[in-house]
């Protein structure tokens, strides 16, 4: 959950000022797919793939809000 949380944090202090909700949705559905697919052809049951996706993909919209908020607050440009 690290490394997804890292990832999303990148990903929201590479957005700058063009806060996208479309992208954000697309963030966390492709990690929470990634994911489950990883989990489920290593053998484990459905239900914990889906949780399992659940928890990263609310990892990686965590990150990402923490990004954009290390972008605004943190990295001033001016």
């Amino acid at each position: 959950m690290l490394y997804i949380s890292a990832l999303g944090m990148a990903f929201g202090a590479t957005q700058k000022g063009k806060l996208r909700l479309s992208l954000f949705v697309l963030l966390s559905l492709t990690v929470a797919a990634c994911v489950g697919i990883i989990n489920a052809a290593s053998g484990h049951s459905l239900l914990y793939s889906i949780r399992e996706a659940f928890y990263s993909a609310w990892s990686a919209e965590a990150g990402a809000f923490a990004g954009l908020v290390f972008e605004r607050l943190v990295l001033p440009r001016d």
